[in-house]
């Protein structure tokens, strides 16, 4: 009789607490003013060159002409016709809309021709260093507290804001043509040129481009930051200086931790790493060959990153 009135009283308490939570709404001053808006589902007509990202511009520009080789001739041309289409029609120039499309359906015919049905072609890409967040880690343990309050309370709309107040990073952002249903777009667009109907055809069009599918590759900055550091302690042969830059190295993995970057794993280990290399310095012990190990891991770590391509929302 006493363990279920025990019991009762528990699952009154925890009521309680879950309503004050949804009541009270703690998170509701704590966080941040929203991060810049990110890229529409609609690509950029031509890939976009992306802002100046200070000091992380090499970078950026490294990581913006990578991801244009990696685009398809094709694919861009494609875009570039159908937003002629668009433009065309809008001026009420049936005919060179009509142009615009017989030329985006025969480069998408050869996409067609020689990717599986429903591959997705990379057609245009944007690179934006974002960092938005704080670089108080109280301030970021704070935020974290409040995403998860927002999670509990299903407030999704909130937890997103905090969460893109919470990014580090480089991100390349690739808007691919879904072949599956693209090509058809087109045709269709065609068909209603050809019946007079205007509207009804640039609407198809712009539909189309909403539906382009965006993929995500993200490098954070902490992990550069990091990489910098232990290749200057590498080449440093003074002490001091030498200590100077693992500890700003740990300081990057701190916040590459507090950010949530990488699995749990793996940032557990690097700070583990780090830390005895910065004892090991502190001691006077030879680290050279522990530096090498450290920065082949933060390589491997990046670029295993880079290699996660994550969908983001897609329009449609």
């Amino acid at each position: 009789m006493r363990s279920k009135r025990a019991w009762t009283i528990v699952a009154v308490i925890v009521a309680l607490v879950v309503v004050a939570l949804l009541v009270w709404r703690p998170w509701r001053n704590s966080a941040p003013a929203p991060a810049p808006a990110p890229a529409t589902a609609a690509a950029p007509a031509a890939p976009a060159a992306g802002a100046r990202a200070g000091p992380y511009e090499r970078q950026r520009a490294q990581a913006q002409s990578a991801a244009q080789g990696a685009l398809d001739a094709e694919a861009i041309a494609v875009l570039a016709e159908t937003d002629r289409a668009i433009d065309r029609i809008a001026a009420g120039d049936r005919a060179g809309a009509l142009a615009a499309l017989e030329t985006a359906a025969g480069k998408a015919k050869i996409l067609v021709g020689r990717n599986p049905a429903n591959a997705l072609i990379p057609a245009a890409v944007e690179v934006q260093v974002i960092d938005s967040a704080p670089a108080d880690e109280g301030r970021i343990g704070r935020m974290r507290r409040s995403l998860q309050l927002a999670v509990i309370a299903d407030d999704f709309a909130r937890a997103r804001v905090i969460l893109d107040s919470l990014r580090s990073e480089i991100r390349v952002r690739t808007y691919h043509i879904p072949l599956g249903t693209y090509p058809d777009a087109l045709a269709q667009a065609a068909a209603l040129l050809d019946q007079q109907k205007n509207a009804e055809a640039a609407e198809v069009l712009n539909r189309a481009r909403s539906t382009l599918v965006m993929i995500d590759e993200v490098t954070p900055l902490p992990l550069i930051v990091a990489q910098a550091a232990v290749e200057a302690a590498k080449s440093d042969k003074d002490a001091q200086r030498k200590g100077e830059h693992l500890r700003a190295a740990r300081e990057a993995l701190e916040r590459t931790e507090a950010l949530g970057y990488a699995d749990r794993d793996t940032r557990k280990a690097l700070l583990s790493e780090i830390r005895e290399l910065e004892g090991g310095a502190k001691g006077g012990s030879d680290i050279e060959a522990a530096l090498e190990r450290m920065q082949a891991r933060l390589n491997e770590v990046v670029n295993s990153l880079k290699g996660e391509r994550k969908q983001a929302e897609s329009a449609g």
